[in-house]
């Protein structure tokens, strides 16, 4: 005991000496203090820390904001051989030994301490106390304003002999905890010793916790991994990621039990050497922050919202390792509540397909083009699968209706991901897809009526909708205006005017069939054309929404009615399905279970009315609670119940993700399409929108922004200083119209900005 305090205080000189060479002190928020066999490297927005008693990194701490108000320790630290970032070793009877168990001697070097950022390499890290198997040397660098800090290990076998592994691990105080490998995702939370070990490459893992904040682990290139795992720990200790040096395990990609007794013995040759570097992200809220750059301008408020809805729950849901492109209903906790049912389009998936597009994550921009060719690849005869049971597609809903949705919204998610990703090429490459997917439901299309005929509701599956119905056509009104677009970005001109002529014939056919000549439309026509009616909230908001009517006094007629519900807005949150009861004769098998739940879809298509009308009051009195809802719990369940109490499936993806579609397509206002980008903010007139390479700065004087894609686009910025002359970067110079919007062609892809004159 005694040597080894001798011999802190000797590194304690030494870190002095450096200090005192290095010049000038650096700027107050870096900091390397070492104390008490302790040495901190702090910059603000981390604070890291090496037990020198006990080696290990035992803390890590984060603030967002940078200003060195750190919330608590992110690492798990109980029991202690499994305490913080530690090098192990598995000996053949499976116990495990412990660089924080070995009490070894540390020597400390200085690399870096100035205004750039601080580096510390630490030797002397060993498996054990007496004849040590593994040795390693770490190095901890913390740049100046970062939310990073780097840890470069380098082990070396001391002594070969028989052992289950070498590794080391991060054990991490949070619940939940995602891998995004070369393969696929694979997502678990804290459920007891579970363990999941592949020797695919890792791109990044990270953890989230309500509580406990979030830890991302970034590999650099390709670590000498031979596995790695992913691991939940027993009792209520959080989770792991174990990086195996040397090992096998005898049964791979599967969670279970963790046995290390049971795998073979490896014999590490004396002098092998493993290179292992890891970018290491902590944060104090729970949402990981390796995508998000120091420098973000976007308000915290709502950046918070945009990342725990794209990595809490739309990455959360993803479950592509085992099945590629799917995408289940919810987190597996461990298990999940629909079972093996994924890739839902009836409209789930195309959410989860939304939110990943527009992530700014090239990973999860490529799993939502993989959720999205997975059903496109099972299309049969123009008709889109309902979803897919344990890899296998099928064809009608649960509820045994056959549905319009999942050929709407899987054509509406390939749009997205096309225009989100700028991937005109795929969209093109796809097209013939996205037109059968179309014409399938087009095939339903009644010339005398002009309406479409249906068999099935559209995306309340249990629910008895059939013949000329509300909800299909008032979609429809959504949809054809986009394949128009498309077909004429695609060359198809003849389809675009055929899109765009029948989206006009609907709206006519909505308002001569359906209107019921006061305040509300009817939900369906019968095949003989009489009617049936339960006052449906989704497809009246969706009339309003997608233009069957921009009469006033009708729009307002229809508010009157709708808004009067009992239970339209239960507590302000979400959207009621009707107003009348759909009673065991109304649905399907008589399952009235989606009969009294306020649902996202609905509250996606009601806030868009309140969009396209100017409601600003009703818009944000009913976004507001359940973004903060998101914000207080992280993770939402499926449904509000008339109190506004959640109810159903925990940890569900649909209100998160609508919460963030909403964020960016009506608050900030940013409408991107194939041929147009429109910026037209609601309830904001200046931001700053930077998710990814998406970039919008707006104010109504000044508005500069980075669309991705190719080719030109007409560009409608709306808020403008009215009758103000612009001049455009390209050149150009434009007045804005009375109302205040500029109308012009430009190029995607490059930064283009407004400036008055």
């Amino acid at each position: 005991m005694s040597s080894r305090i001798l011999h802190c205080s000797c590194a304690l000189l030494f870190l002095l000496a450096a200090l005192a060479a290095a010049g000038a002190p650096p700027p107050a928020s870096l900091e390397m203090v070492f104390k008490h066999h302790r040495l901190r490297l702090s910059n603000g927005f981390v604070d890291v820390e090496f037990d020198g008693l006990h080696p290990s990194v035992d803390v890590v701490k984060a603030d967002f904001s940078g200003q060195g108000h750190y919330g608590s320790n992110l690492l798990a630290t109980n029991p202690a051989p499994d305490t913080g970032i530690v090098l192990e070793t598995i000996d053949t009877d499976g116990s495990v030994h412990s660089s924080w168990g070995a009490a070894s001697h540390i020597h400390y070097k200085i690399l870096q301490h100035d205004s750039a950022g601080l580096s510390v390499q630490i030797e002397g890290l060993q498996d054990r106390k007496h004849h040590p198997m593994a040795m390693s040397t770490w190095t901890l660098t913390l740049p100046a304003n970062s939310r990073r800090f780097t840890l470069a290990a380098r082990t070396v076998i001391s002594h070969s002999r028989p052992v289950k592994a070498v590794e080391i691990s991060a054990h991490l105080d949070q619940w939940f905890m995602n891998g995004f490998f070369q393969r696929g995702v694979m997502q678990y939370v804290n459920c007891g010793d579970q363990s999941f070990f592949t020797a695919n490459p890792l791109q990044t893992f990270y953890t989230m916790d309500n509580r406990n904040g979030s830890v991302a682990i970034v590999p650099h290139g390709a670590p000498d991994a031979t596995l790695w795992a992913m691991h939940s720990c027993a009792s209520d200790c959080g989770v792991a990621l174990e990086t195996v040096l040397a090992g096998h395990y005898h049964s791979m990609e599967q969670w279970q039990p963790t046995d290390w007794p049971s795998a073979s013995d490896v014999t590490p040759a004396a002098g092998a050497v493993f290179e292992t570097t890891f970018d290491i992200f902590p944060n104090n809220y729970p949402f990981p922050v390796a995508s998000v750059p120091v420098d973000d301008p976007m308000s915290f408020h709502d950046l918070r919202t945009i990342y725990t809805a794209i990595y809490g729950s739309a990455a959360g849901v993803l479950g592509s390792f085992k099945h590629d492109g799917s995408a289940y209903p919810t987190l597996a906790t461990p298990q999940w509540p629909y079972g093996n049912l994924f890739t839902f389009f009836d409209p789930d998936s195309w959410s989860t397909v939304n939110t990943l597009s527009f992530s700014g994550d090239p990973y999860l921009q490529d799993q939502a083009r993989r959720i999205v060719e997975l059903a496109g690849s099972h299309i049969k005869a123009g008709q889109v699968p309902h979803h897919f049971i344990d890899g296998t597609p099928t064809y009608i809903a649960i509820s045994k209706a056959t549905q319009t949705g999942p050929n709407m919204f899987w054509v509406l998610a390939a749009i997205d991901y096309a225009t989100a990703t700028g991937n005109e090429a795929w969209l093109q490459e796809h097209y013939a897809q996205l037109k059968a997917a179309t014409d399938w439901v087009l095939d339903c299309y009644d010339p005398d009526r002009k309406l479409a005929k249906v068999g099935g509701p559209l995306f309340i599956d249990v629910f008895i909708r059939q013949g000329y119905t509300l909800d299909s056509n008032a979609m429809l009104l959504c949809l054809l205006p986009e394949m128009a677009a498309v077909a004429n970005f695609c060359g198809d001109a003849a389809s675009a005017d055929r899109y765009r002529n029948l989206a006009e014939a609907v709206k006519q056919g909505l308002n001569a069939g359906l209107w019921d000549g006061h305040d509300h439309y009817i939900t369906q026509r019968n095949p003989d054309w009489s009617t049936r009616d339960m006052v449906d909230y989704d497809g009246n908001y969706a009339a309003i929404a997608f233009g069957a009517t921009t009469n006033q006094e009708q729009v307002a007629a229809m508010y009157r009615r709708l808004d009067a519900g009992p239970d339209t807005h239960p507590g302000n949150r979400g959207t009621w399905v009707s107003e009348k009861y759909y009673g065991p004769r109304d649905c399907f098998g008589g399952n009235t279970g989606d009969s009294a739940t306020a649902m996202a879809r609905i509250w996606w298509l009601d806030l868009a009315s309140r969009y396209v009308t100017g409601d600003l009051a009703n818009f944000y009195r009913y976004f507001e609670p359940v973004q903060n809802d998101l914000l207080q719990h992280t993770w939402l369940t499926e449904r509000y119940n008339a109190k506004g109490k959640s109810i159903r499936a925990p940890y569900y993806h649909e209100y998160p993700e609508i919460t963030d579609m909403v964020l960016r397509e009506m608050i900030y206002g940013i409408d991107i399409k194939i041929d147009r980008v429109r910026i037209r903010p609601f309830g904001l007139n200046r931001y700053h929108y930077q998710v990814g390479d998406l970039d919008v700065s707006y104010r109504p004087d000044l508005v500069s922004l980075h669309i991705p894609g190719h080719n030109n686009r007409t560009y409608e910025i709306g808020g403008l200083l009215p009758r103000t002359t612009y001049l455009i970067s390209t050149g150009q110079k434009i007045i804005a119209t009375p109302d205040g919007v500029a109308i012009f062609q430009a190029p995607v892809g490059v930064m283009i900005t407004l400036q008055a004159s």
